[in-house]
């Protein structure tokens, strides 16, 4: 389901027409096909949750809360030319416009004397002019390209989307919380609940999975 989420995000987000109406739809849709596909796969296809005893992962639970309050304390500052500055305001503009990419009104009125003291070179499709932040596109009208990985913005896009801005920037500590507890599911399976415990350990405390689940 994340992942379906995710890329459906991110391709509504690259074509320009992302919101969170036209997100449920395409989700809702592809979910559909895809279940249609397993059931004719196998007919005899059943989801059956497994049973696991509380006092069995009452360990999980208790480092699931003391890593919450490591995890939960996202985007502490913001610069524009940094990646925390540059993922919230991305995520915002697709918000705000249903796109990646974006258009400056100031830099459309540049005149050609300010781009030549702005700008060493006209952007072209082969050579890029960079901003803080940004990569301009293209002179007139001024499009703009956010840097970074376009996946990360528009999880937070989603996230805003549904709950506002400070509750929306709860979004990435939540996916962080869910991994830890993913890696879990995952050792239980193959090893065993120690063994699942251990590895689900290992990925709170390191001080990557905290340093990113913050901003």
């Amino acid at each position: 389901g994340l992942v379906l989420v995710s890329w459906s995000a991110l391709l509504l987000a690259e074509f320009g027409v992302f919101s969170i109406g036209s997100l449920a739809s395409l989700v809702a849709l592809l979910f559909l096909l895809a279940l249609r596909f397993m059931t004719k796969a196998d007919k005899n296809l059943t989801f059956k949750p497994q049973n696991v005893s509380f006092r069995a992962i009452f360990p999980l639970f208790c480092l699931l809360v003391v890593v919450g309050f490591l995890f939960f304390r996202p985007f502490e500052y913001f610069l524009g030319g940094v990646d925390p500055g540059v993922y919230v305001n991305t995520a915002v503009s697709i918000v705000k416009n249903g796109s990646v990419l974006f258009v400056d009104k100031e830099m459309t009125g540049l005149s050609e004397s300010s781009r030549q003291v702005l700008f060493t070179y006209v952007p072209s499709p082969w050579v890029r002019s960079g901003l803080a932040g940004d990569t301009v596109l293209d002179f007139p009208p001024g499009t703009l390209e956010p840097h970074g990985f376009h996946l990360f913005p528009a999880w937070l896009a989603v996230t805003i989307s549904m709950f506002g801005m400070k509750l929306g920037l709860l979004g990435i500590p939540l996916l962080a919380l869910i991994s830890v507890f993913a890696l879990f599911v995952v050792g239980k399976r193959l090893f065993g609940i120690p063994a699942g415990f251990i590895a689900a350990l290992l990925l709170a405390t390191n001080i990557s999975q905290v340093w990113y689940s913050r901003f």
